[in-house]
């Protein structure tokens, strides 16, 4: 059935970084990001990777305690996002965790939950890894299942895609959260000698016929998430098949550019924002930013990290700019 929420009220946004735990612009790390824009004038859309985020203390792959989960739900405020995709989180409950259901609505993947298997370094038993939104309260968005791509899961417990519509923004506007197949870190995922890469591969056709038919269809929308491949690296396959329609580019952008690595562990970024030609031209200049838990790429040790990723956002006019 279809679910409709609606706003009553005008978005109000935060207009203080109460932590001093500010993000860095993609752009200049040291920079602090542009702080949010007159209330009701802009969104803030962001993706996240929350890493093996449960409800439950101590469980899972990444275990946290009660003061770990307070620490995430204080700095997540400090982001002054609208709308953020999450990933690996275990349930509904884990996502109010840190976005509380006092201010925040959420939309989790409807995948059954899958066997559970032996956590990667440990004897732990893993959680669940669904992708959700969390939507700020007050924001108007439309959310119907069967919009959703279940073909993206290439086995029991891989992630579908995600589906909402922003009926905040005019025009409408919809929001594809993903996390895609891990392991094909090579910038040409054709090749056959990895086991990951033809799964990705497969992957990358499912998207190519949901970007073309909104392309067709005129529409405005983004996809945001954990890639898991290095779309901005130069000659990267994944990003020309996506970004090219029968050969010709299609006019997707990366809403965030020259987006940094956050991680230690990872060699270039693979948490990105995808823009089609309607919602580039909703993006405030030079509003794309990655957030490394108040810290910059130079200075972050992984130890200092509440999660292997960090948050990537921009800012959206609710309307193309002119």
């Amino acid at each position: 059935m279809k679910t409709r929420h609606k706003t009553l009220v005008g978005l109000l946004l935060p207009l203080a970084m109460t932590l001093g735990l500010a993000g860095c612009s993609s752009q200049s790390p040291k920079q602090d990001p542009t702080p949010p824009l007159k209330a009701g004038t802009a969104l803030r859309i962001g993706t996240w990777n929350a890493e093996h985020l449960s409800e439950v203390i101590g469980a899972g792959c990444k275990p946290r305690d009660e003061t770990e989960l307070a620490t995430l739900r204080q700095y997540a405020s400090t982001l002054a996002l609208d709308v953020v995709a999450l990933q690996e989180v275990a349930s509904e409950e884990a996502v109010q965790a840190i976005f509380p259901s006092s201010d925040w609505q959420v939309v989790i993947s409807p995948r059954a939950d899958s066997d559970t298997y032996t956590c990667r370094g440990s004897e732990r038993e893993s959680t669940q890894q669904k992708v959700a939104f969390a939507i700020r309260k007050g924001i108007a968005f439309d959310y119907d299942p069967a919009q959703n791509l279940p073909q993206l899961q290439y086995s029991p417990g891989a992630r579908l895609g995600l589906v909402i519509t922003l009926t905040d923004a005019q025009p409408n506007l919809t929001l594809l959260n993903l996390h895609l197949k891990s392991g094909c870190f090579v910038e040409d995922f054709r090749i056959e000698d990895n086991k990951a890469c033809p799964v990705l591969a497969g992957q990358a056709e499912v998207l190519q016929q949901w970007i073309d038919q909104r392309l067709e269809d005129n529409a405005a929308f983004m996809l945001l998430g954990d890639f898991n491949h290095h779309l901005d690296k130069p000659g990267n396959q994944l990003w020309q098949a996506l970004s090219h329609t029968q050969g010709q580019p299609n006019g997707l952008t990366l809403a965030v550019e020259n987006n940094s690595y956050c991680s230690p562990y990872y060699e270039g970024a693979i948490d990105h924002l995808l823009a089609d030609p309607i919602s580039a031209k909703m993006v405030v200049p030079g509003s794309g930013f990655v957030d490394y838990y108040g810290k910059t790429p130079q200075t972050m040790t992984a130890e200092e990290m509440l999660a292997d990723h960090c948050p990537t956002y921009v800012d959206l006019y609710r309307s193309p700019a002119k």
